[in-house]
């Protein structure tokens, strides 16, 4: 089971669709005049000989086992890990910078005081003027975290706004619809970015979970003490699934088996 890739899918205002793949270079104008360009580093939007009018938008999509980085109109760097819509204006108008985001993405927001940045998620909303963060929206996980590594932002779920500082994480809990702030490992939760996984005192099946969206596997729970399992981790992200596997086998508290893309996952008794 190999590890994910770069690629995205990237979906123009008129709905054109157009499939990325790693190192592929092109060069493409959307209707407001906006040049986006690829190369082997990502995708940038820059504004050239744009028409006045209104506010077009374009939507950036990872797939399972891709990863992708853009860049935006005002210089702000997105990294999208696997399974991630990203929904943003070609160019930025009025006073605000505005972005929706579904799965997973760093941010590293280019500082403009005059126009907030602000990252909507369906739980909750954060506003920034320069800074690097992570937030975390996946529909099928229980929690929205956004996670601050440098700057200042404003977290709001609709009732209550709370600032955060470097090293703290606003969690949303989606069953009980309240948002709390804590002191957290900023590493923990960006390690993605840098090309690591880590795991600490993770329950099995949460793992597997955020590892499936990467690697592309399928896996299936024997019994529900293995899900329940909690293990920690230091992985490199673009290793091949085997040093994962073999690290299960190993803390003799479960039992692996593999066929194909397929991963049975059972306690040890």
């Amino acid at each position: 089971i190999e590890a994910g890739t770069t690629g995205a899918r990237l979906i123009m205002a008129d709905g054109k669709v157009v499939d990325i793949v790693k190192d592929q270079t092109f060069l493409i104008k959307e209707t407001d005049g906006t040049v986006i360009v690829t190369d082997s580093t990502g995708i940038d939007y820059v504004a050239h000989e744009v028409k006045d009018e209104k506010e077009i938008r374009n939507t950036m999509q990872t797939l399972t086992g891709m990863e992708y980085t853009l860049t935006l109109s005002d210089g702000t760097k997105v990294f999208l890990n696997a399974e991630t819509k990203l929904k943003f204006p070609t160019i930025f108008k009025g006073d605000q910078r505005v972005v929706e985001l579904e799965g997973e993405a760093y941010f590293e927001v280019r500082k403009d005081e005059a126009h907030p940045f602000i990252v909507k998620t369906v739980s909750m909303n954060v506003r920034v003027l320069g800074t690097s963060f992570n937030v975390r929206s996946y529909v099928n996980e229980h929690d929205v975290t956004a996670t601050l590594v440098e700057g200042k932002v404003a977290v709001s779920d609709g009732e209550v706004e709370k600032m955060l500082v470097p090293g703290e994480q606003a969690v949303y809990i989606k069953e009980t619809g309240k948002m709390e702030v804590k002191e957290v490992d900023v590493s923990l939760y960006t390690a993605w970015h840098s090309g690591k996984f880590i795991f600490r005192n993770e329950t099995l099946e949460d793992m597997m979970i955020y590892l499936s969206r990467w690697y592309g596997f399928k896996y299936r729970f024997i019994d529900d003490q293995a899900k329940r399992v909690q293990l920690g981790a230091r992985l490199d992200r673009y290793d091949n699934m085997n040093p994962i596997v073999e690290m299960l086998r190993k803390t003799g508290l479960v039992n692996v088996t593999q066929v194909d893309d397929m991963l049975y996952i059972s306690s040890a008794k």
